[in-house]
């Protein structure tokens, strides 16, 4: 019996509790008897709604595949490619494209006729000497960008033949990834004249790592935790990334292997987290020559990065450096940085022209002092802070009557991007008292790009209001 039933006696009306109580009175029984009516409707419509929803559970079993399965049929054959591009990157080794030419006849077919999808060669500890030969054959005569990690695990006796098997295509290689501990087991006469890229990941003890002479084509190095020292001479070595987490280097060494990078033209230095050991001696070494480099990219998270950057850019000579792009979280970090440009005495590291600051501050940010304190021979500042403000009152800085045209210098473009905290007014005072008013002084362009606070409405008054002066993109 229910609890419902419990309540209001059994079904029949006419039975008294226990046969000995009178029964309900006719009042009562008027509003009880309706009552189990709906909560027997109630029962019925639960035990329906459990059937349809397991009803419609099995449904959604069903038509989900076949939903998938037309909605693939409809996809176009290019979009279909990127996807299995994607698919192949985002996996460590050879597995996925496989599996794909297995699924149907129009995937096998697609994945097949496009060679450049087979480039990717991902030899990692457990691989396959028979597909990684597929995927050699089946792209074709194109270039290979190929991976090779095998770690400590070296070419074990069952693996012999993998060297000669791969060494017919090493002549295509023209990216190659590899790390310390699989370095070690590419062939010294392995033929690699056409490799442009390496990208390096140290994981040794060791603070500098020896790039052997069978990469002469080299054009672009990227490293991670590895000082690189090149055993022959680079000339078409034009950029170069160096990144360090979490890492001791020696400054010593540091400092030898970029002066021998003098034909870099894109240098990009990253420290997360990392302490010099001998950090007296790169304050006591002398000045490095890096005449080629033309856009330096420096990026520093802790204070300790910050010295390091202080200390290393106080030693380098880039007489032709014309970009700077600075990625730190606090703006007092940046300032540090760029303390050199804002005198005209003779700088070490170079007068660029393009001035980039990244701050990742998760704190409001006042750029006033950015924007107004001249940086000598700059003319383009593109400020990336979410979380920039103009804080400070462009009045403070006015001393009076002073335009502030006059207290800008150089610059003639003033770039925001993402700077999501920025204001409609805050953007509007600036345009006011900043850009050039027909005097020859001021700023020549303000651009806005992507700063969510801002609406394209105002941006389009703007645009009619400033014409040429204003570029945006929201």
């Amino acid at each position: 019996m229910s609890k419902d039933d419990q309540w209001m006696g059994t079904d029949d009306e006419n039975v008294t509790a226990g046969g000995m109580e009178p029964p309900y009175s006719e009042n009562i029984l008027r509003l009880l008897n309706p009552l189990r009516r709906l909560i027997r409707q109630k029962q019925l419509i639960d035990k329906l709604h459990a059937k349809l929803d397991t009803k419609i559970q099995s449904l959604r079993q069903e038509c989900l595949p076949l939903l998938m399965e037309d909605g693939i049929r409809r996809i176009p054959n290019e979009i279909l490619v990127n996807i299995f591009r994607i698919g192949h990157r985002s996996t460590r080794n050879y597995s996925f494209l496989i599996s794909v030419t297995h699924v149907c006849r129009r995937f096998r077919s697609l994945a097949l006729q496009e060679s450049s999808l087979w480039t990717g060669i991902k030899v990692t500890p457990r691989y396959n000497t028979d597909k990684i030969l597929a995927f050699i054959d089946r792209s074709r005569q194109q270039d290979l960008d190929v991976t090779f990690t095998i770690g400590g695990y070296g070419l074990h006796a069952e693996r012999a033949d993998f060297p000669d098997a791969f060494q017919a295509s090493s002549l295509r290689w023209t990216s190659f990834h590899t790390d310390s501990g699989s370095f070690q087991y590419i062939p010294v006469d392995l033929p690699l004249s056409r490799v442009r890229k390496l990208y390096f990941v140290n994981e040794s003890s060791e603070y500098v790592n020896n790039i052997p002479w069978m990469l002469p084509g080299l054009q672009g190095f990227v490293g991670l935790n590895a000082i690189p020292k090149f055993c022959c001479t680079t000339p078409l070595l034009t950029e170069c990334m160096l990144a360090f987490s979490k890492r001791f280097i020696q400054a010593s060494e540091f400092m030898n292997c970029l002066a021998q990078l003098l034909s870099i033209e894109n240098l990009q230095l990253v420290f997360q987290n990392t302490t010099p050991l001998d950090h007296n001696s790169m304050a006591a070494a002398p000045l490095t020559l890096m005449p080629a480099v033309q856009t330096l990219h420096v990026t520093m998270e802790v204070e300790d990065d910050v010295r390091l950057v202080k200390a290393l850019l106080s030693r380098l000579v880039m007489a032709n450096m014309s970009r700077l792009i600075i990625g730190c979280q606090d703006v007092k970090d940046a300032v540090t940085v760029l303390k050199p440009l804002y005198s005209r005495y003779p700088r070490v590291f170079g007068t660029p022209r393009i001035i980039g600051l990244n701050i990742s501050s998760a704190k409001d940010v006042d750029i006033t002092a950015i924007i107004l304190e001249p940086l000598h021979c700059v003319c383009h500042l593109s400020i990336i802070i979410p979380h920039a403000k103009v804080i400070t009152t462009l009045a403070s800085y006015s001393g009076g009557n002073e335009d502030l045209r006059e207290k800008i210098g150089s610059l003639q473009i003033l770039r925001f991007v993402q700077c999501h905290q920025l204001l409609e007014q805050q953007v509007e005072t600036l345009a006011d008292n900043l850009l050039d008013n027909g005097s020859g002084r001021g700023i020549q362009l303000l651009e806005i790009f992507s700063c969510r606070s801002i609406s394209e409405g105002f941006l389009k008054d703007m645009s009619r209001k400033l014409g040429d002066k204003i570029s945006w993109r929201t």
